[in-house]
């Protein structure tokens, strides 16, 4: 019964080990799809800059 008890214990303090890995890697996955999304927006940006300034540059 007491390596029952022993074994229930390790697996119960790997469950918590194992939770607070996932909760570290979900913000990490938020601060990566903030950075995507702001990487996208500022691409979206120079894209649109670059298209107006060739089309002015085709006028010429």
């Amino acid at each position: 019964m007491r390596v029952h008890e022993e074994l229930l214990n390790l697996a119960f303090a790997e469950e918590e080990a194992v939770i607070h890995r996932i909760k570290v890697l979900e913000d990490e996955l938020k601060i990566l799809h903030k950075k995507r999304e702001d990487f996208f927006l500022s691409n979206k940006d120079e894209i649109s800059l670059l298209l107006a300034k060739r089309r002015s540059l085709a006028r010429l």
